[in-house]
This record gives structure tokens, sequence and C-alpha cells, in this order.
């Protein structure tokens, strides 16, 4: 499941489940969030892969 929000920061704070979220082309502006679960975040943030 995935989201395009109009900036970073609105992306980060709509769920707490964030996976990641990846810049499109700069053109549109567009910032494309993927959610997983919360398990998979987690793993990611011990392995210092978080959303940075």
């Amino acid at each position: 499941m995935s989201t395009t929000y109009k900036n970073s920061e609105e992306c980060l704070g709509s769920v707490t489940t964030l996976f990641s979220y990846t810049k499109k082309k700069e053109k549109k502006k567009k910032i494309k969030c993927s959610f997983k679960r919360n398990r998979i975040k987690n793993q990611l943030i011990k392995k210092g892969k978080g959303v940075t």
C-alpha cells in the first residue's frame, strides 16, 4: 500500500507505520510513501536503515 503526499513532513506525520519515502521527479515535487507493518519498520531501525 502506497500513497503520494505533497511533502515529506506530511508523509512522515501521516501514520506510525511508515516504512520509507522516496522522492520522485522534482518537477512534480511529490514524495511516495510505502507503508509496511511496524515489525518490518522496527527491524530496519534496529539495523540503522530506518527513514532518514
